[in-house]
């Protein structure tokens, strides 16, 4: 097998443009989407307008809890610009945080807190009220509770009774100490996935295994080049046979493309900030072994270049629209629930080690080493 691996990277040396290219194509690829795509969400963000009539720290902190928003951009202006940028659309809207909002809230009181300027041209208009909506009903909702606290301090006869807003606030850094409210938006079907420090419209694992795929299956076009008639008459003058040539040079790129795999998922950890689970080198094995395995079976059954490479993209076009990576198939899914079963995705997306697909690509590579040769 060591001589054979010799062989393999002396070929290497001489193509080794080509597998630089095929090997880096995922990793560059997807990080030119994932970066295109968020310089996209960042200039497709709402403007919207922001006045304060009043300077309280409740006003501020509405204000700050819609700038968290990762759909919204707040501008801080006055009212006239409001009425002004509404009417030029160079806003969505604008929302007025009357005077008096924090009394209001802290009375109990939560109608004509805000008013808001809008044209026929604020599509945002209606989620953006919603979302304020929830956030005064939230500072309401902390307001009831500390008059609810003070009256009970006032029943028991308690001394050094804090003040409402003190109250406010530890309920504040209680919610922040322990995770209280928590609101995360994603897709239908999407895993909420613990350990990544930001969160992208498109997953770059995703997007990575769907390329990672398309590039083992263009490498592994060596598998119909050293199918060669010319090339196979060459080992009846070697100790081992062809079909154990093939397999050596299939353990070869197992381990070589494992290792790119590994320092992908170095680059990833430091351009996207994705946290290593325990697991990860083990699931990326795993989908490492599946489509090299595939990529050898599929590559076993041409002997053309182009109907190969024809196939070959035809192959991940299809993957891709059954991974659900940009399309949600979950009503597919539920309709014909097989079709995980046949996307070698699937396991790789919910980071599990195990595809029914091994099972098939094993029995089919014990066959086609056990067939006797023509």
């Amino acid at each position: 097998m060591i001589q054979v691996w010799k062989t393999r990277l002396m070929q290497l040396k001489k193509r080794w443009l080509t597998i630089a290219f095929w090997t880096l194509f995922p990793f560059l690829l997807t990080w030119i989407i994932i970066e295109t795509t968020e310089v996209i969400q960042d200039e497709s963000k709402i403007p919207v307008g922001i006045v304060l009539k009043e300077n309280t720290e409740m006003a501020h902190q509405l204000k700050e809890d819609l700038q968290s928003s990762t759909f919204v951009e707040v501008m801080d202006i006055t009212e006239a610009e409001a009425k002004r940028m509404v009417a030029t659309h160079e806003i969505d809207s604008a929302f007025i945080i009357e005077k008096g909002y924090e009394d209001a809230i802290l009375n109990g009181e939560r109608n004509r807190l805000i008013s808001s300027y809008t044209s026929n041209f604020s599509f945002g208009y209606v989620p953006i009220r919603e979302m304020i909506g929830s956030f005064v009903q939230e500072d309401s909702g902390k307001a009831k509770a500390a008059q609810t606290i003070l009256q009970l301090g006032e029943y028991l006869n308690t001394n050094n009774l804090p003040t409402t807003s003190e109250i406010i606030q530890k309920i504040q850094e209680v919610e922040i100490s322990e995770n209280l409210v928590y609101t995360s938006f994603q897709f239908q079907g999407e895993d909420d996935r613990e350990g990544n420090t930001q969160n992208y419209l498109i997953k770059p694992w995703q997007i990575w295994g769907i390329f990672s795929l398309l590039s083992t299956l263009l490498i592994f076009d060596w598998v119909i080049r050293d199918r060669d008639t010319s090339m196979q008459s060459r080992f009846a003058f070697i100790r081992y046979s062809f079909k154990q040539y093939m397999l050596s040079n299939l353990l070869f790129y197992i381990c070589f493309l494992y290792i790119i795999d590994i320092l992908t998922a170095i680059g990833f950890y430091y351009l996207f900030q994705d946290q290593w689970q325990w697991n990860l080198p083990f699931v990326l094995l795993s989908y490492r072994v599946l489509i090299t395995l595939i990529a050898f079976l599929i590559a076993i059954c041409f002997q053309k270049y182009l109907i190969y490479y024809s196939f070959a993209f035809s192959f991940v076009l299809v993957v891709f629209l059954i991974s659900g990576t940009i399309i949600p198939i979950e009503g597919l899914t539920q309709i014909v629930p097989w079709i995980d079963t046949l996307n070698p995705m699937y396991a790789f997306s919910e980071q599990e080690l195990w595809h029914p697909l091994f099972i098939l690509a094993a029995i089919t590579l014990v066959f086609w080493y056990m067939k006797g040769e023509k």
